[in-house]
């Protein structure tokens, strides 16, 4: 269960298609986000990202997402 605080890894899958997921630290996809075109060229490129839940009202999520 997700809870406000946590800090979740962001990763780019490529396979079968395009997502950009949010992983807890046990490598568990508790989800997905709608990444902007520079987001993902930084995933790309080898940039690591952070996830860290902000709000969570019934299934919808907010993260702050922060290069690390």
């Amino acid at each position: 269960m997700l809870r406000v605080g946590d800090v979740l890894d962001v990763e780019l899958q490529e396979d079968p298609v395009l997502v950009v997921a949010v992983v807890t630290p046990s490598g568990r996809e508790a989800g997905a986000i709608v990444p902007d075109g520079q987001l993902i060229s930084c995933l790309q490129n080898g940039v690591a990202f952070s996830a860290t839940v902000t709000s969570i009202r019934g299934g919808h999520v907010m993260f702050r997402i922060e290069a690390t």
